[in-house]
Parts: structure tokens; sequence; C-alpha cells
């Protein structure tokens, strides 16, 4: 009830500068059906949801939301937003920011690649990190603070589950007093998810941040010995980011005051593949990258970083369309999160068996179907029970060939910690 009501007084970032060609589509991803029985895609989904919230908090206002887009994405993504009549959101409600790509890197001494022409500079995305300056830039916190609004959630493409979790996220978050809050799932050992960590220096400061998969496991080797292995739960003892960021727009530590001080650049980082052992030269080009849930960088001493633990099997926080559809197979036989357009949409059907099951309809036993080798738990009969009066019968048409990690859970852990 605190997260719905504190929904009145935020605003919503959403992340979509990227192309599905990942998952073999060549369209923008916020375009993807969230699955097939209805089509409802995830923009659509993301701005009814808003909609839903700005609805039921009853803070009689309308909610912004800001679309953070690309060169490649822009055209299109404002196209289908008219052909819709923006999904039914109010006129001037949704606003959008387009990121810049930066200079391609050959090698390690920094040399800049030409494009296939010969006539110009090659580039490459710079990172969802963007965001935080082109929101400043555009003086959208600072408006959203005068009017009134107290927090902002920043949240990406394709996670259809990424505002069902909003409102718990949000009021751990209030309840708290964090001025940068993380929404978090458990997440297994080898997972290709970014991490929460408390790093500590030799000084004795520390900060709680995100680390990527690619880096925790030799950070943990080399500070703890054991690497990222699962703990008594089966699950790592660290949670994994979602990347779904909630930060408190006012207060000396809040996202205003920051960005006046920082101008949101957050600090860049390159990640080349070597072509040998000297290191210099790369396997192919390269660049400068961002990533927006480093914002925690750009805080100073006294500044509140919490997050919120939300088992997967409960609530359905966490379910991502990233993976093509034979790398889903593939981490599925590892026993990790597919990730893809399959396992996406398999778990939407489970969240509308679990919304059914609540209103006291009685759901079959979930069955076990393969598409493109990607497992799937499909519930498709329902019956009624003494509290309901009608039987709800879901059949899909079809699953697409994709998939996504899975579900979250409704226990959840406040472990907000102070910044140095």
């Amino acid at each position: 009830a605190r997260g719905v009501k504190a929904a009145g007084a935020c605003a919503f970032v959403l992340v979509a500068g990227g192309l599905g060609e990942r998952l073999g589509f060549s369209g923008i991803k916020v375009a993807l059906p969230t699955e097939s029985t209805t089509g409802t895609c995830y923009l659509e989904l993301y701005v009814k949801t808003i909609l839903a919230f700005q609805e039921k908090s009853g803070a009689g206002r309308t909610l912004p939301l800001c679309i953070m887009l690309s060169g490649d994405t822009a055209a299109p993504t404002r196209r289908l937003l008219k052909e819709h009549g923006d999904f039914g959101a109010a006129p001037g409600q949704i606003v959008t920011v387009v990121q810049n790509k930066v200079p391609a890197l050959a090698d390690a001494s920094g040399r800049f690649v030409l494009n296939d022409a010969g006539d110009g500079v090659d580039t490459k995305p710079h990172g969802h990190g963007d965001v935080h300056a082109l929101l400043c830039a555009a003086g959208l916190p600072e408006t959203w603070l005068a009017q009134g609004f107290e927090h902002v959630f920043f949240f990406q493409d394709t996670n259809a589950f990424a505002l069902r979790s909003f409102a718990a996220n949000l009021g751990v978050a209030v309840a708290s007093n964090a001025d940068a809050h993380s929404g978090c799932v458990a997440r297994k050992p080898g997972e290709a998810m970014g991490a929460l960590c408390r790093l500590e220096k030799a000084d004795g400061t520390a900060v709680v941040r995100n680390v990527e998969y690619n880096q925790l496991a030799p950070l943990l080797q080399e500070t703890t010995g054991a690497g990222d292995v699962a703990d008594a739960t089966g699950s790592s003892p660290y949670p994994g980011n979602t990347n779904q960021l909630l930060l408190k727009l006012g207060g000396p530590h809040g996202y205003v005051a920051t960005l006046r001080r920082s101008n949101g650049a957050v600090p860049e980082f390159v990640n080349p593949k070597y072509a040998d052992e000297t290191r210099t030269t790369f396997k192919k080009p390269t660049r400068l990258e961002c990533m927006m849930q480093d914002y925690p960088l750009l805080l100073t001493p006294g500044a509140r970083v919490g997050f919120c633990v939300l088992k997967r099997d409960a609530l359905r926080e966490y379910s991502p369309v990233k993976n093509a559809t034979a790398d889903g197979a593939a981490k599925v036989r590892q026993g990790l999160a597919g990730a893809c357009a399959a396992t996406g949409e398999s778990d939407m059907y489970a969240l509308s068996c679990d919304l059914l099951k609540a209103a006291g309809v009685a759901v079959g036993a979930p069955e076990r179907r393969t598409f493109a080798d990607v497992p799937a738990r499909l519930r498709a009969q329902t019956s009624p029970s003494r509290r309901a009066r009608r039987c709800v019968v879901l059949r899909p048409r079809t699953i697409s060939a994709a998939a996504s990690p899975r579900p979250a859970s409704a226990e959840s852990i406040d472990a907000s910690a102070r910044q140095p």
C-alpha cells in the first residue's frame, strides 16, 4: 500500500536504445510482443501499467514517462507511439531524449577506426549510462521536483515484470529513506547479470554498487579465494541486479543535487577482447561505455544506498528477453535462466495464472513443453472454485522461440546501507 500511494509522486524513465538484432528481430525491442495471445507489445504494457498506477495512487496527477532512445530507435519508437495514440497517455505525458554514439577504438593507444566508406570515424553505442547526462541536459529532474514528484524509476526495455515489482521496491525505498535503491533478485553463481556488492577499501571507505558478472568471479577469487559460489540456499550471496533503479529526487544526496554537481557524467570503462598476449590490439573495435546502474558512484559521503531482494518463484519480478533462442537453450542446459522469448512468454502466462488463483480459480498443474530446445511450463486449463463463478481458460496460440529468466518472490529484504 505504501508503494502504490508513493507511485503518485514518481516519474518513470525507460531506457530503450537497442534493436532486437540479437534476438533475430530487426525492429525495436519495445515493439516485441510480451506474449502471443493478445500481442501486447512491451511499450504498450509499460504505458498502460503506468496509467494504472496513476489511477490507483489517487494522487490526481499525470505521471511523466521519459524514454531514452538512440539514433537507431528514435524514429520507429516515435512512430509506434503515434500510430497507437501514445497507448492512452495524455498529450505531453511521454517525452523522449536521444543519445549519441561514440568513436570506435582500434587498440590500447586509443586510435579511432574508420567507417566502411573510409570517409569518417566508425561509431558505437555509449551505453545506457548516458541517460543521467541526457536527463540533466533536458532539465527534467529539476522540473519533476518542482512539480512535487519525489522519486524517479529507471527500467529497461524487455523485462515485462519491471513494473510489477515497482510498488514493492518503492515501498522499501520510502521506508528506508534511500537516496538510491536497486531492485534485485536471487541469482545463481555464473548467471549473466550484475551483482550488488559492498566494496570496501583499505582505508575503511566503502560503496554499495553493481559489479558486472564477468568481473565478479575474478574479484571474489582475489579477495576471498572462493570465487562466485552458492551459499546454503543454492544462490549466490550477492543478489542479482535487475537494472531497476529508484532515485529520490530531493535532498542533499538526491538526484537533482547529484546532477547539479556531476552533470550526470557516469564513470566510463572499456571492455576489449585482446588479439594476443601483448594486450595492445583488440580482436574487434571497442568503445568507451557507461552504465546507468553505476549512478551510486556519483554520490557523496552520507548518501543512503539500498536494495530489495525478491525471490523469483513467488513474485515474478525478473524475466528479461535478451538472448537469442539458441543462447537461451544453452543457458537452460547449464541450469541458468534462459532469458529468451519462450521463457519470457511462458512467465507472462504463469503470471496470469497467479492472478487467477488469487481470484479463487483452481488452476491445473503446469504442462512441460519444449519450443526450439527451450523448456516452458504452461498452465492451459483452469476450473472454477467455490469463490469463483466463472472459469477462464488460457490457451496460448503459440510460444515465441526465445526465453527469459525465472520469476521473482514476495519475500523481500531491506539491505539499506549508508555510502561513506
